[in-house]
């Protein structure tokens, strides 16, 4: 074996025998502080032997390690269905200690492809959890063999019966080779995986994936179908608004024509107005040289007036004087007779 990952080592018994086996690789993992401590004291000239001083759970909350005056109850849960068969069970020590997921174990301690690995479980009450956590994250087939132990019954709390681990075991891949029943309260099982059901797990997710292919495919058909249906939908209203434009186009031309036609009438307009403004540019000529003779009359007219005025003026001067002159003269014809008369 070229690697062995023992969880819940306790006092080491089996280290013996993974020695003898010349494992490469031993992992200890143990949460009891002085069983921690005996383990690196007896493995103390095994170079190839690692203690881990913890707890495995898939919840750091457990991290209390309940200790029973029955030692091979001890654990992370409270032994509640097991004081059924053991009325004088009873804690007698509670120690807080440190916790690893089972993931994070695996991070530093998980088996190289192709090694062979042993994972062994000896913790009451979280093997299904611990099992189901590694299942879920798919590190659980990097171990060839197995080795659990778990009660027939939910003994502690938040734990299962030995037959769900089993059966989720045998859904991962992994038959039971051996079972011990030497103690009915503590059976332990031995498993090896199934190279021909890892076959078979690879053929069903090959094909998981050439379904999940297919129903790409189809979705990717229909998508195009549902593409061609709107595209001929599109081609045909192009079509509607084509046969449209065209009707429009030739409306367009016929008013086209229509205002050509309006264009030159109101070209030839334009002209008749270009000629009347011509007459009536000439007329405003005429208009002004009227304008300005009117203005030259009436300078004339006012020139004449006073002249005339001066004239009347002169002859009323005249008309005085001549009847000056004639009331002289009958004065003088007066006085001549006058004078005839005295001759």
């Amino acid at each position: 074996m070229d690697k062995i990952i023992h969880v819940g080592a306790g006092l080491g018994i089996e280290v013996a025998v993974y020695l003898t086996a010349c494992a490469g690789e031993i992992i200890l993992v143990e949460p009891n502080p002085k069983l921690a401590d005996q383990l690196r004291k007896q493995t103390s000239n095994e170079p190839q032997v690692t203690v881990i001083e913890a707890a495995i759970t898939t919840n750091p909350a457990y991290n209390q390690l309940y200790e029973y005056n029955l030692p091979e109850a001890c654990g992370l849960h409270t032994a509640t269905g097991l004081k059924k068969l053991f009325p004088g069970l009873k804690i007698h020590t509670v120690n807080t200690v440190v916790t690893l997921t089972p993931q994070q174990l695996l991070q530093e301690h998980a088996p190289e492809p192709g090694q062979s690995a042993l994972l062994v479980l000896e913790t009451p009450g979280e093997e299904y959890a611990i099992i189901k956590d590694l299942v879920n994250a798919g590190k659980l087939k990097k171990f060839s063999h197995i080795d659990v132990s778990a009660n027939p019954e939910a003994y502690y709390q938040d734990s299962v019966p030995a037959a769900e681990t089993l059966r989720l075991l045998a859904e991962d891949g992994y038959d039971v080779t051996v079972e011990h029943q030497e103690d009915p309260d503590w059976p332990r099982w031995q498993l090896v995986r199934n190279p021909l059901k890892d076959a078979v797990v690879k053929l069903e997710q090959q094909l998981v994936d050439k379904q999940e292919l297919l129903v790409g495919f189809q979705q990717e058909l229909e998508k195009e179908q549902q593409a061609h249906q709107e595209t001929t939908k599109k081609l045909e209203d192009f079509k509607g608004w084509l046969e449209s434009r065209k009707k429009q186009v030739s409306e367009l031309e016929s008013s086209a024509d229509q205002a050509v036609k309006e264009l030159e009438t109101l070209q030839l307009k334009i002209k008749e107005m270009d000629t009347l403004q011509l007459k009536l540019n000439e007329t405003e000529c005429k208009n002004a040289e009227r304008q300005e003779q009117v203005r030259e009359l009436a300078e004339t007219n006012r020139t004449i007036t006073h002249e005339n005025k001066k004239l009347k003026e002169t002859v009323a001067g005249l008309e005085k004087e001549l009847v000056r002159t004639e009331a002289q003269i009958s004065t003088i014809k007066m006085l001549m007779l006058d004078q005839q008369g005295e001759l």
